[in-house]
């Protein structure tokens, strides 16, 4: 892409009115002006198909033709890993979401820039005789199995689409920060149904640069009440069933008061008041983690539960949750939305 706009009108500036550069405009026109390019089949100058194949995320159908009325929209959808796909494998740094679900039903089509911004993530604890997870202050997002092999390319064969500094926020979380928040595709991506994030840090090995993924904690686990002599603790105390993961709530010993905030549903043991303590909507702390996977509760007395009781427990420390925008070329005149895009 040519680095300006060839004729480009000027724009006048009048005090105290709004002056604002229509960007999907500006890029309009200047897609109109490039020359077609042989190499990935595209051209908007006099019209063109552009039907790219590769990958998981194609979509057979019609080529679209591009014609000199067109224009751009944004599809914005909300990823949280609450609501993640199960195929999601969080212990190799990599959260999937169903985009169709996401965007109520419908496919992305001839996308052409990604968009994303700041977003809290889950601090990764190690011992206190190892340097902290994130020492190096960066991580890096991959958008795997995309119809484009249009990527940053990083050392030793590692691709990225995003590069974030990471800034401290406490002892549970971190902020990624975006260096850029937008990636182009020079040839539109021509359906996508699902987002297949993988998120990495640097790692140096005798000497030799590469990428390392993220074991990102679970936020949503299953576990069970436990007993002693054929009844409960005090203060009451839970196993982790699955996913088994040590770092869900944080390293063994006291969490701090006044703990790590937990929400349990579904706990129905044979005592009501400890399932209304356990079960409270206003969530509750875990205070000690016992092992790998058994914490205790301080301030809940199980000694009259019987038995063993499942539930289901929600970490809200190891959510991940952003915006995420996608702008599509449209073989339709827009209004360019200048008014939601930067």
């Amino acid at each position: 892409m040519s680095g300006r706009l060839p004729n480009r009108p000027s724009v006048k500036r009048v005090p105290n009115t709004s002056n604002s550069l229509d960007s999907h405009e500006l890029l309009k026109q200047e897609l109109l002006r490039q020359d077609r390019d042989q190499a990935e089949g595209i051209g908007f100058n006099d019209g063109v198909s552009f039907t790219s194949t590769q990958g998981s995320n194609t979509a057979s159908g019609p080529a679209v033709v591009i014609s000199d009325n067109y224009g751009f929209d944004d599809t914005e959808v909300y990823c949280d890993s609450v609501y993640r796909d199960r195929t999601t494998d969080l212990t190799v740094g990599e959260v999937i979401w169903n985009l169709t679900r996401l965007n109520n039903n419908q496919e992305v089509s001839n996308i052409m820039e990604f968009r994303i911004g700041n977003f809290f993530f889950p601090k990764i604890l190690t011992p206190t005789t190892s340097p902290e997870f994130f020492y190096f202050r960066k991580v890096y997002l991959e958008i795997a199995g995309l119809a484009s092999q249009q990527v940053i390319n990083g050392p030793n064969g590692q691709r990225f689409h995003f590069e974030f500094d990471v800034e401290n926020l406490n002892s549970q979380a971190v902020i990624l920060r975006p260096t850029k928040g937008w990636f182009y595709f020079p040839a539109p991506i021509y359906s996508l149904s699902s987002l297949q994030f993988r998120f990495m840090v640097p790692q140096t090995i005798l000497g030799v640069n590469s990428m390392k993924r993220i074991p990102i904690p679970n936020d949503i686990v299953q576990v069970q009440s436990l007993i002693t002599g054929g009844f409960g603790y005090n203060p009451i105390r839970f196993q982790i069933l699955a996913p088994d993961n040590s770092n869900v709530l944080g390293l063994i010993g006291s969490l701090g008061a006044p703990g790590v905030a937990i929400f349990i549903n579904n706990y129905n043991s044979n005592d009501p008041a400890t399932n209304a303590a356990v079960n409270n909507p206003l969530g509750i702390f875990a205070t000690n983690v016992i092992d790998a996977t058994t914490f205790e509760i301080a301030g809940i007395n199980a000694n009259v539960v019987n038995a063993v009781f499942q539930a289901t427990m929600y970490i809200p420390k190891n959510r991940i949750a952003f915006p995420f925008r996608m702008t599509s070329v449209r073989t339709r005149i827009t209004n360019h939305m200048s008014a939601v895009h930067q």
